[in-house]
């Protein structure tokens, strides 16, 4: 596999993970809690909550913080423990609010670093197709988890698979040093 199509498979697979990880969140997590006894005004704010946190972070962090690779690192990391935590939250609102914060500014650190890596790699049209995935990503969930979705507890392991694939292919394309400079 060549160097161009090693970068376009892992690029486009981070985008597959990450915008289905979306598709279980924006389409599934509502129904998640209401099965868990949420009512409809903390649905709402769990809800917003995320995308609330993904659209401050960039700001804050630019203005407070280096970009960097130990920071995209640390806000994997804290992806991964979002998986946990959300299995161990979810029965307690403010908790799982909480969690929601840490899984909004993590989120809301990696998909700028890995968008940055993909446009300084792919050429125009690949960036393109490779962002394709992203939408078969949130489509096969949206079609999949509708068949499956029986319980809750299947929507949370949809969570975790997708944050797992997100991560594991965020920290490969980071392997790459000459765009990911250790700081």
């Amino acid at each position: 596999m060549s160097r161009h199509s090693s970068h376009f498979f892992q690029i486009s697979a981070f985008f597959f993970f990450y915008f289905a990880l979306i598709g279980v969140y924006v389409i599934f997590l509502p129904k998640i809690l209401q099965n868990y006894g949420y009512t409809p005004t903390q649905i709402g704010i769990i809800f917003s909550i995320a995308p609330l946190m993904r659209f401050i972070t960039p700001f804050l962090f630019l203005r407070h913080f280096a970009l960097n690779r130990r920071v995209l690192h640390l806000a994997l990391l804290t992806m991964l423990a979002t998986v946990a935590l959300f299995y161990l939250t979810i029965d307690t609102f403010l908790m799982f609010a909480f969690t929601n914060i840490l899984y909004g500014i993590s989120s809301g650190l990696v998909l700028p670093y890995i968008e940055t890596y993909a446009l300084e790699v792919l050429r125009k049209e690949y960036y393109g197709r490779s962002r394709l995935y992203g939408s078969i990503g949130f489509i096969f969930v949206a079609l999949l988890l509708a068949k499956l979705l029986e319980n809750a507890v299947i929507g949370l392991h949809a969570i975790a698979l997708t944050i797992f694939g997100s991560v594991f292919f965020a920290w490969r394309l980071s392997s790459d040093r000459a765009h990911f400079e250790a700081a």
